[in-house]
């Protein structure tokens, strides 16, 4: 206790109606501190007086039948004090007691850039039972009697060429669907979805569910697939046997928040460089230097050496609009445009496709791929706005990931005064086709 008054007031746990007060004169209070300790006298009656400079202490039992008593506000006051005086140790205890959350287990890769970070009460640790190249990093765990896997795949671009997270999980769901591969023709994702945040180039992430088989009976399968600048990414987390709704939504909800990426965004509209890069790549070597306009829209970017892009590029959008009142999908910020590719003649496609196939120009000319305009152009439009459409929906018409632009060929404009035949004769000429990856 220290020096100068002081009054504590507790609850003695051995006696029956354990109260008690103690007061401490120090040789130097003085008449104020004597008249205090006469207040608390007067209270407690004769029994409590105590000598000069040393402690006075009586309990209520101590006290003989009749002997005079705090007043019942006094007591009460004095019972208040002292259930706040032994809160605070208690509830010191109790803090003392409660068990910490567990640390977070984050590991960084440095070459990707890229940061994991798994929640503690995955009781995650790593482990080397993974022969597969692909994969980076495997973690197990436990989360009450769910079993975890998580694996970290990195996928090179120069073996998997897409453009967006989307094209990933595209991949996986193929390859789980293929029997020649091991996968089953019913599989299928019960959920794929996007979320944006700092998860690569590409402003969002792919994040899908799904229920697979595995060698101890089936499990949920719960992925986020995001874009590196050498490549892809993919987090799967499996856990099995597979819990329960509310768990897998708090499963999913800290998978979304376990990357980080530190690359460098990219522009969604595609930087001035990058579409002359993209068309010098693309195109053959005679028509590198041939590109005559550019056009952004919302959702394509328009590349040709012909006249006629803006009307195209309308069309485009108004198919998009169509497509998506029958099919609803969301629109998902940070998606890059599509390209499109207009050319002039059938040859200067042929060279193209021929380019991209690694084929002649005369192979091209007689590939499935040299596919001709329906006589109708609205039906071609919406033809192709569909085959673009499924593949913002994860279809399987005219593939994203082995597509990644259309191409249409325009023919040269015809003399002044020609026929409507010969008008006719030429827009059944035109042909479209999409450029496969790179």
């Amino acid at each position: 206790m220290s020096h100068g008054r002081s009054l504590l007031v507790a609850w003695l746990l051995a006696a029956p109606v354990p109260l008690a007060v103690q007061a401490t004169l120090d040789g130097h209070e003085g008449r104020r501190g004597a008249r205090g300790l006469r207040g608390v006298q007067r209270g407690l009656g004769h029994h409590a007086v105590p000598r000069r400079g040393t402690p006075a202490v009586t309990t209520l039992a101590s006290l003989s039948p009749g002997t005079p008593t705090m007043s019942r506000s006094r007591a009460a006051c004095a019972l208040f004090l002292s259930s706040a005086v032994l809160a605070l140790p208690a509830a010191s205890l109790l803090a003392q007691d409660a068990p910490k959350p567990a640390p977070a287990l984050v590991k960084r890769f440095d070459k990707l850039p890229l940061t994991v970070s798994l929640p503690g009460e995955w009781q995650m640790a790593e482990a080397s039972d993974s022969s597969d190249p692909q994969i980076q990093q495997r973690w197990r765990g436990k989360l009450g009697e769910t079993e975890l896997v998580a694996d970290l795949f990195v996928l090179p671009h120069r073996e998997f060429a897409v453009d967006e997270p989307t094209g990933l999980i595209d991949i996986i769901g193929k390859y789980r669907a293929d029997p020649k591969q091991g996968g089953n023709v019913a599989f299928h994702f019960d959920e794929v979805t996007h979320v944006q945040g700092k998860f690569g180039v590409a402003s969002y992430a792919c994040v899908s569910s799904s229920v697979e088989p595995g060698k101890d009976g089936e499990a949920r399968v719960l992925r986020l697939a995001g874009l590196l600048e050498d490549g892809g990414y993919v987090l799967e987390l499996r856990c099995a046997p597979p819990p329960a709704a509310a768990d897998t939504k708090a499963l999913r909800d800290a998978l979304v928040k376990a990357v980080e990426s530190g690359a460098t965004p990219r522009e969604p509209k595609w930087t001035d460089a990058e579409v002359k890069e993209r068309w010098k790549s693309s195109v053959p070597d005679e028509l590198a230097d041939k590109l005559e306009d550019v056009l952004r829209t919302n959702h394509y970017l328009i590349l040709t050496n012909s006249s006629g892009g803006k009307a195209f590029a309308k069309k485009m959008e108004d198919c998009y609009a169509a497509i998506r009142k029958v099919f609803p999908f969301d629109e998902v910020p940070g998606r890059r445009l599509m390209p499109v590719f207009i050319f002039r003649t059938n040859d200067q496609f042929y060279a193209f496709l021929g380019k991209q196939l690694g084929w002649s120009a005369e192979q091209a000319k007689h590939s499935r791929l040299a596919v001709r305009l329906p006589e109708s152009e609205g039906r071609f439009m919406a033809a192709l706005a569909e085959s673009m459409m499924r593949s913002s929906l994860g279809g399987s018409s005219l593939i994203s990931t082995k597509w990644r632009s259309a191409v249409l060929i325009i023919p040269p404009p015809s003399s002044t005064g020609c026929s409507t035949a010969r008008r006719r004769r030429a827009r059944g000429r035109r042909r479209i086709a999409r450029s496969p990856l790179r």
